[in-house]
């Protein structure tokens, strides 16, 4: 396995799960509910209507990351680093997107000040507000299973007992199938928690190399997480009044937990992982950026340009709008918050220094 701090094998899976995102978002849910003037048509959607599932990619490469990041750290350490990665894009991104709502959205889109207030805290429904753009949602995600690992490390069970953790978990979220209760849903992310869990077992394999001892429960995992899938496949094909392939969900979640693992094992020339650096870098503002901010501008294209010409103008946009933020915007951020960090904290060490890392 790659010992460098950038893992460019990664890099490349959150590509492919940002780019099935914008697919599932311009190809499929942009055509339902009226969001679309101008959809593309019934072709795209028996692909398209998948690429949902590049979010459960993501929390696959979470799941490592995080656990990766946490494993040389203090709790205070741990918390800075994943505000310090998280939050300058995401601040500039959810205020970007409602003024470009409150220029472009109507009638379709709107915003409040009051959403844009409580929407500073990532988890702006716990305020009773909407999410300024509907994809954030999974950052409500990212933000508890950190929450978690902090804990963890809090009470000095991470990462040594990564293996007892995930075990605990799935019993959790098995026992919640039966019991289905909300609250046990939304702490301890019954919905998802298999991809997560899979991204430390992972994690765990690479830090022991004990792959054998650590097989069963990474397939332990995986298997809960096929199962989540299929159950969120029956939601969202309600959703959408379609039918999705049960079949084929499973496989692309075992798919995207195989390619994780894989892609840890890749290695790439120095230009090659020079551009991959940069796709990687980019799909977290890509993500925070695309969709509302995608539906304005293909409504506003669309009508005076080609279908094919509006989504392939806008998404050439979005992706040169996300690589500025990434360059102009979010690295410099990083790096001062980085500098204050360190000087706001005496002289204390944390284990590890505060390095950019990729959700």
């Amino acid at each position: 396995m790659q010992t460098q701090s950038r893992l460019e094998g990664l890099d490349a899976m959150r590509a492919v799960a940002v780019a099935a995102v914008i697919l599932f978002h311009f190809g499929y849910r942009g055509a339902h509910h009226d969001i679309l003037q101008a959809p593309l048509g019934p072709a795209v959607w028996p692909v398209a209507k998948y690429g949902y599932l590049g979010v459960q990619l993501f929390f696959v490469i979470s799941g490592f990351i995080i656990a990766r990041s946490a494993a040389a750290r203090s709790p205070v350490g741990f918390g800075l680093a994943r505000l310090i990665r998280i939050y300058p894009a995401f601040l500039f991104c959810m205020t970007l997107t409602a003024l470009a709502t409150v220029a472009l959205g109507s009638p379709r889109f709107s915003v409040s000040l009051p959403q844009w207030a409580a929407n500073l805290a990532v988890a702006s429904p716990i305020l009773g507000q909407p999410h300024v753009d509907g994809a954030y949602w999974s950052l409500v995600y990212e933000l508890i299973f950190y929450g978690w690992i902090g804990l963890a490390l809090a009470a000095q069970v991470f990462p040594r007992r990564i293996a007892i953790l995930v075990a605990a978990w799935l019993v959790i979220t098995v026992a919640n199938w039966h019991f289905g209760s909300p609250i046990v849903r939304k702490l301890f992310l019954t919905d998802q928690s298999g991809f997560f869990a899979a991204g430390l077992m992972i994690f765990e394999m690479t830090r022991t190399g004990r792959i054998a001892a650590s097989l069963p429960l990474l397939g332990a995992a995986t298997a809960v997480a096929v199962a989540q899938s299929v159950m969120g496949a029956r939601e969202v094909g309600a959703l959408y009044s379609d039918t999705l392939d049960p079949f084929l969900v499973g496989g692309l979640s075992v798919a995207a937990v195989a390619g994780v693992w894989i892609s840890l094992m890749l290695k790439s020339s120095a230009r090659t992982r020079a551009m991959l650096a940069a796709m990687g870098g980019c799909t977290y503002p890509l993500y925070l950026l695309h969709q509302q901010i995608g539906y304005m501008a293909l409504n506003s294209l669309a009508p005076a340009v080609p279908l094919w010409t509006a989504y392939g103008v806008t998404v050439v946009g979005l992706i040169a709008g996300a690589y500025a933020v990434f360059r102009y915007v979010e690295g410099p951020a990083q790096r001062r918050l980085q500098r204050l960090a360190s000087a706001r904290m005496d002289g204390a060490r944390t284990r590890a220094p505060l390095a950019q890392e990729a959700v």
